[in-house]
C-alpha cells in the first residue's frame, strides 16, 4: 500500500537523495529545468511551501511531487477553473521502470485531490518525451507559454497540459 503524506523537514536528506536521483535520471532521458546536481536549498524549498508530498513504500520515500491550489500565474495566468497543481515529480530509482506514476502516485493523487476536478501541470515545451507520457495517461495538451525565469535569468517555454481527476475516474 502507498503512503502519500506531506513532507518534513526531517525528510530532507532523504528527499535531496531522491530528488538527485530523479534529476539525473531526467537528464539522461530528457530536458528538466532543476538545479544539477540537486542542492538542499532547493528541496528545503519545496519542503517549507507545505505542499511537497512524500510517497512510501516500505517506510521508505521512493517517490515525491508538489500539489498545490495555486498554479504560477505566469504559466497558468488567473484562470478560475478549481485544480490541483502538480509540480516537480520525482521518483527514485528503486521504482522507476515500474508504472509507479500511474499506479501508485496518480492514484494517492485522484484519492487525495479528487474534488479539485482538475489536475494541471506543464513541462519544459522541448521535452516530447515527458508530455507523451502524460498524454498517455489521459491529460489534454492546453498550449505552450513563454516567461521569464528569475532563478534561470531565461525566458523559458513550457506546455501545459491538464486531465479531469473526479474521484470515480480511474487512472
Amino acid at each position: 500500500m502507498v503512503l502519500m503524506r506531506l513532507a518534513e523537514i526531517k525528510d530532507l536528506d532523504d528527499l535531496v537523495s531522491l530528488y538527485q536521483e530523479a534529476t539525473t535520471h531526467a537528464h539522461t532521458v530528457g530536458k528538466i529545468d532543476w538545479p544539477n546536481p540537486t542542492t538542499e536549498s532547493f528541496v528545503a524549498e519545496l519542503v517549507s511551501s507545505g505542499e511537497l508530498y512524500c510517497f512510501e513504500q516500505a517506510g521508505k520515500i521512493v517517490a515525491a511531487a508538489k500539489l498545490s491550489p495555486h498554479g504560477d500565474v505566469r504559466i497558468w495566468g488567473g484562470q478560475p477553473a478549481p485544480a490541483t497543481y502538480l509540480a516537480k515529480v520525482a521518483t527514485g530509482n528503486q521504482v522507476r521502470g515500474q508504472a509507479y506514476f500511474r499506479t501508485a502516485m496518480l492514484p494517492a493523487i485522484v484519492g487525495r485531490f479528487g474534488s479539485s476536478g482538475l489536475l494541471r501541470l506543464d513541462c519544459l515545451a522541448d521535452n516530447e518525451r515527458l508530455q507523451n507520457f502524460y498524454i498517455e495517461l489521459g491529460f489534454v495538451r492546453l498550449g505552450d507559454v513563454k516567461f521569464f525565469s528569475e532563478k534561470q535569468q531565461k525566458v523559458l517555454a513550457v506546455t501545459r497540459l491538464e486531465r479531469s481527476i473526479k474521484p470515480s475516474l480511474s487512472a
